[in-house]
């Protein structure tokens, strides 16, 4: 017989207790872990205020996926590394911030965490001495939180290369209002229109917003009392919807921008699903039918009575581009005929879709003999919702991209247009490199017409201004080259680029330029007919590195015979040297010869001296100097001009050289070069004057005023200004052989070693004469700045002054002191008279005993001038000193040995 049972002992009851303790404190740490993992995910999480329903779910969503995540056995592949980790996070912070901020901040929490670890005495489990997961994980989260703020697909960004717009995001989706209008409301003012139903549940979906609406949650009761459509019914809507024809049951409301679905239908919800997904084919459909058709001047009326016909929207490419408006231009309606041409294969593939349709509605039961319902035969054919999802991948993909040109094309004409078009050939995908490069062919077949005229004849044929040239016709033709045609840089695609569109916009402006300027047609006319022999397909979109072989070949034979007219028939190189002789002065004897016969008439009021006169004098000192054996073409070219005439000119004032230029030459010559070249003569002139003078008055001093250098109280005076003539001479000549050899020659040389090269084209040899005038006229003190803003050529102007002044003086010493030779001869001669009657004569004359008369004002004059002509000294020798002090501190290092030179010995520090 059993007895009672046995009480457990306390040994057992403890071991049955131990396993409760357990699972409790496990349980603990699991809720634990699960609300830091919770307050975690709050602090990455982006809230959303409009739903804030949705952010807890959401957050809830992603604990629950970390948690899972931490309650795997996945070990992670990472090497356990703290260093490394760190080095990690650091570098991406710095990548995402570039003023280091936050990687400065989180360098200085690590280091907290390291100090607080090895400082205080923490828990064998404390959390921070896995310092490495901490980091992995919290690496592992912040990654991941990227990928979340990213598409669902990261290709659909591809487009978003170069400011290009993406696929997804580029259309204007609908915007649904959040609370939809009651079933009172009618769609539009029509009696026919349907109500709107009213939902509970809000608006989704990419940019917030649908293709199509509908309704999916009725009371059981209701459902009952609606129609049901068969999917066969559904698929016949979704081909007029294709078409932008309203449907049985799906219509399109114009005033929330989107297909609705009858509320008195009721479609299961995967059905609805699969609705909303085919519809956004005919809602982009429809937006790139709307934009084409503005842009046609036609295309209402035909698309009005085209509800349901294949070829009432499927024009050929010609027909559409004939008749587009003229108004978006020749490209625009490239473009258009383009979209159009793929809105006809849109149409083939509903053509398609179509005759699936059709046999899947043929009776399947009548080959086999048995029966079936409809819509078993149905779904057994070849067409259904599912399988033209998957067909319609491709032609969705296509209608997206061409919304997304539309779009970008808005405001864009002629080249950008072009230039926009081709940005998504950059596209990884085949398919859409495909797509896009069709469209270009038909978009620049216009360009390419106009790009034909341009290189080959010179004619621009641009009615719109959509070419990359624009052409001001009020232009004369002395200016054809330079002002005639503009380079217009936002109008030249981006597949042709800058260079080649350059060398195209030189070649038909070159084309021109030998027609117009140079009198030779017949180049023109044997180019024109080199366009018969070029390749097939050369001048259309494809082979962009044969285009630019061609274009270059081209602008190199032009360019190379430009020069060749200009060096030969024109003598470019000869009216050169007669602007270096002539206007610069190269030509010592003539410019010598013109100083000694124009001294006189120059020396008058300007407004006294004839041109005519001056005219005279230039041709016989051309006669007598070398000058003679010149081209008579140059020499008919030289002539005399008088600048502007202001109060107190003298003749030396307003006389300069002129050399008349005609086409072409006047195309490297042009009136701002000639200009400066006036102004290089002006002053070399002035400069040549100082020196003539400066001359004349050494050679006079050596010769002439011996007898009056030796007059005590004249010789102080004449030491005087012999030290400060030396040094106006030597200043004089130290600058005049500077300009001449180590400006003029060095820069004459520079041109003429490019010029010998025959290379380039006609605006790189205007660019090198620009060059070499640019060069004188910097290096030649006439545009030099010191660096207090002092401008050296009004100062060397100023000092040119000063010394003339002095030369001046000096003349006005001399008379004085030739009268008071004179004086002093008479004084002499009557000394000798009396002397004379004394001997033959003992009576009392009273000339013997009269007192010889002193000319007191005579002398007093010679003092003043004496002392005008110190004072004149001292002036230049100030002068001077602040222009050695401004060639010291200027920039070009060649003015510097310039100063050196005129201060050779120190003598102006002192």
């Amino acid at each position: 017989m059993l007895g009672p049972p046995s009480q457990p002992s306390a040994k057992h009851q403890m071991d049955q207790a131990q396993p409760a303790k357990t699972d409790t404190n496990k349980s603990d740490k699991s809720a634990a872990i699960h609300n830091a993992v919770a307050r975690l995910v709050s602090i990455f999480a982006r809230p959303n205020l409009a739903e804030p329903n949705k952010t807890r779910e959401n957050t809830e969503e992603v604990t629950a996926f970390c948690m899972r995540i931490l309650a795997s056995r996945i070990a992670p592949t990472a090497a356990t590394d703290n260093n490394h980790v760190v080095d990690t996070i650091k570098k991406r912070l710095t990548r995402r911030d570039k003023s280091l901020k936050d990687a400065l901040a989180f360098t200085s929490l690590c280091f907290t965490i390291d100090n607080s670890v090895t400082t205080f005495a923490l828990p064998s489990d404390n959390i921070l001495t896995r310092k490495w997961a901490i980091m992995h994980f919290l690496h592992t989260v912040s990654m991941q939180t990227d990928l979340l703020d990213r598409r669902e697909n990261p290709l659909d960004d591809a487009f978003a290369v170069n400011g290009l717009k993406s696929v997804r995001a580029a259309p204007e989706f609908p915007k649904l209002p959040q609370v939809f209008p009651d079933a009172t409301v009618p769609l539009d003012d029509t009696e026919t229109a349907d109500p709107i139903p009213k939902y509970s549940n809000k608006p989704r979906g990419p940019c917030n917003g649908y293709y199509l609406i509908a309704n999916t949650k009725y009371p059981s009761t209701d459902v009952d009392k609606m129609m049901h459509p068969s999917e066969s019914e559904l698929l016949r809507d979704v081909m007029y919807i294709f078409q932008d024809i309203d449907g049985q049951y799906i219509k399109f409301n114009p005033t929330l921008d989107i297909f609705v679905l009858s509320d008195k239908v009721w479609v299961p919800p995967t059905t609805c699903e699969n609705l909303r997904l085919l519809s956004e084919v005919g809602w982009l459909y429809r937006k790139v039918k709307s934009v084409v058709s503005s842009w046609s001047a036609n295309s209402s009326a035909p698309e009005a009575e085209s509800r349901g016909r294949f070829n009432a929207f499927a024009p050929s490419a010609a027909a559409a581009a004939s008749t587009h408006t003229m108004e978006e231009g020749l490209i625009r309606q490239g473009f258009c005929a383009g979209i159009q041409k793929e809105l006809v294969k849109h149409f083939e593939l509903i053509a398609q879709l179509e005759n699936q349709f059709t046999k899947s509605m043929e009776p399947m039961g009548s080959e086999q003999n048995v029966p079936s319902s409809p819509s078993t035969e149905f779904s057994a054919k070849g067409l259904s919702l599912k399988r033209l999802l998957v067909w319609i991948h491709e032609p969705l993909q296509k209608l997206r991209l061409i919304q997304v040109l539309v779009d970008s094309s808005a405001g864009l004409r002629g080249g950008a247009l072009l230039s926009m078009v081709h940005g998504y050939m950059n596209h990884g995908d085949p398919f859409v490199q495909e797509l896009v490069e069709g469209l270009l062919k038909q978009i620049s077949a216009p360009f390419f017409q106009m790009l034909k005229r341009w290189i080959y004849e010179g004619e621009l044929n641009d009615p719109f201004q959509e070419f990359f040239v624009v052409e001001d016709a009020n232009v004369e033709e002395e200016a054809m080259w330079r002002s005639r045609y503009t380079l217009k840089n936002e109008m030249i695609p981006s597949f042709l680029g800058r260079s080649v569109a350059k060398k195209c916009y030189l070649i038909g402006k070159s084309l021109n330029f030998i027609r117009f300027c140079c009198a030779e047609e017949a180049f023109v006319i044997q180019r024109s007919q080199e366009l018969a022999t070029s390749p097939a397909g050369l001048l259309e979109y494809g082979d962009m590195a044969a285009l630019e072989k061609s274009v270059t070949s081209a602008y190199t034979s032009i360019s190379a015979h430009i020069l060749s007219l200009l060096f030969g028939k024109y003598k470019l190189m000869t009216h050169l040297q007669a602007l270096k002789k002539y206007l610069l002065l190269g030509q010592g004897d003539l410019v010598q010869n013109l100083m000694d016969k124009l001294g006189a008439d120059l020396s008058k009021p300007a407004n006294s001296i004839m041109r005519h006169n001056l005219a005279g004098i230039l041709e016989s000192s051309i006669r007598a100097s070398n000058a003679q054996h010149d081209d008579p073409d140059v020499l008919r070219r030289l002539d005399v001009r008088l600048l502007e005439v202001s109060p107190g000119d003298s003749g030396w004032d307003v006389f300069t050289l002129d050399y008349r230029t005609d086409n072409p030459i006047s195309t490297v010559f042009p009136m701002q070069s000639m200009h400066q070249y006036m102004k290089l003569f002006t002053f070399l002139w002035r400069l040549k004057r100082v020196e003539h003078s400066l001359s004349v008055s050494w050679r006079k001093g050596m010769t002439e005023y011996t007898s009056i250098r030796n007059m005590a109280d004249m010789r102080n005076y004449f030491h005087t200004s012999s030290i400060v003539l030396s040094e106006m001479i030597h200043f004089t000549y130290q600058l005049q052989y500077y300009i001449l050899f180590e400006v003029l020659e060095c820069s004459w040389t520079e041109l003429n070693s490019y010029l010998m090269k025959r290379t380039g084209d006609l605006d790189q040899l205007i660019g090198a004469h620009n060059k070499y005038l640019n060069n004188i006229t910097s290096r030649g003190l006439l545009a030099a700045t010191a660096s207090n803003n002092q401008n050296l050529f009004s100062m060397l102007i100023g000092l040119f002054d000063v010394i003339l002044k002095f030369q001046t003086s000096l003349s006005n010493l001399v008379e004085l002191a030739e009268e008071r030779l004179m004086e002093s001869k008479q004084r002499t001669s009557r000394d000798y008279e009396n002397q004379f009657l004394k001997r033959i004569s003992s009576l009392q004359d009273p000339r013997l005993n009269a007192k010889e008369p002193t000319n007191e004002t005579l002398k007093d004059r010679i003092s003043a001038e004496g002392a005008n002509m110190d004072d004149i000294a001292k002036t230049y020798r100030a002068d001077l000193q602040v222009i050695l002090e401004a060639l010291t501190s200027h920039a070009d290092i060649n003015l510097h040995g310039l100063r050196v030179r005129l201060d050779y010995n120190a003598f102006y520090k002192k």
